[in-house]
């Protein structure tokens, strides 16, 4: 009886064995399925692009004052903070001597502590006089303009030349954009100007072509072309770095694609983007970029037309000739 169980223990241990490599040598015959990549696309459009020379620079004030102190002293009066606009011939502030104030000071402790009507009379007159020969300085406004940088305040002792803070007229803030010397020639005064700045982000700005400087940069090649702000364009800053990027014409029916669509090879300095097939295969082609915005880019290649699928996300590191799958 044991032994006969035992057999039947056997044959059913083999049996399974025999099954689990069939199974195994079933499964290393089998193709494995094909690795099918998911991505997004859009469509290949036509139209108008603006034609773009870009260059960074900064700001500049043409028009400056600066507000500083011709007197060892302190400041007693300063009413106005950074973004104020202060009116030509107003006062900025007021700058008394030390010793002037400490004079002013003093009759006022005493007027204070006086208690009987004589008391209060010589401390009264005592504060006229102190006031009436105190030694003091007033800062007015050479012309209308917004104080910024103020960097000391009301009751603060200042030396002399000391800086209190600046007066700049906004009208007088222009952008010098440093211009590659060869795109030079497509430059012209009048033409419109986007501008935008790092500590602006999401803000653009709209300028004018106003002056294309004779000189050239001999270390960088580039030449300083001054753009006037149009409107009010809310810089009030002296040297704010940022990009000026000049409308120089317009291309009409180009192909055009999403910006996140276009690869670049830094290797071999190409660039490119990846088309959908009828049997989903992705494919890449090289394409040219005519010209480019924050968001799209204007594209050519004998390759492609308006209407393609192009994959604006998945394409990163996609083999060519991969099987994807397109979702929304």
């Amino acid at each position: 009886m044991m032994n006969s169980t035992y057999k039947i223990f056997t044959v059913i241990i083999f049996t399974f064995a025999a099954l689990l490599g069939g199974c195994s040598d079933q499964s290393k015959d089998s193709p494995a399925p094909p690795v099918v990549v998911q991505v997004k696309v859009d469509k290949i459009k036509t139209g108008n692009v603006e034609q773009r020379i870009t260059a960074a620079g900064q700001t500049s004030v043409q028009k400056l004052f600066q507000v500083t102190s011709p007197i060892i002293g302190v400041i007693v009066k300063f009413k106005y903070f950074n973004g104020d606009v202060i009116n030509k011939g107003d006062e900025i502030c007021l700058i008394r001597t030390k010793e002037s104030q400490a004079a002013i000071t003093g009759a006022e402790s005493l007027l204070k502590n006086a208690v009987t009507p004589q008391q209060k009379s010589e401390a009264q007159s005592a504060l006229n006089a102190a006031i009436r020969n105190s030694n003091e300085v007033k800062i007015i406004a050479p012309f209308t303009g917004i104080l910024t940088k103020k960097i000391k305040n009301e009751g603060e002792v200042v030396a002399e030349g000391e800086q209190i803070g600046s007066l700049i007229n906004d009208a007088s803030i222009i952008f010098i954009a440093n211009v590659p010397a060869q795109s030079i020639s497509k430059i012209r005064r009048g033409q419109n100007v986007y501008l935008k700045f790092a500590s602006r982000e999401g803000q653009k700005f709209l300028g004018t072509v106003k002056r294309i400087e004779p000189s050239v940069n001999a270390v960088d090649q580039t030449i300083p072309v001054q753009i006037e702000f149009n409107g009010e364009h809310k810089i009030f800053e002296d040297a704010l770095f940022g990009e000026a990027s000049v409308l120089t014409g317009r291309l009409p029916d180009q192909l055009i694609v999403p910006l996140k669509a276009v690869l670049h090879n830094d290797e071999t300095n190409t660039n490119s983007v990846f088309l959908i097939n009828q049997d989903s295969i992705a494919y890449s082609v090289n394409v040219n970029i005519v010209q480019k915005s924050d968001s799209t880019a204007a594209i050519s290649s004998p390759e492609i037309r308006k209407g393609m699928a192009v994959i604006i996300e998945g394409s990163y590191g996609l083999p060519d000739s991969t099987k994807v799958r397109v979702v929304r």
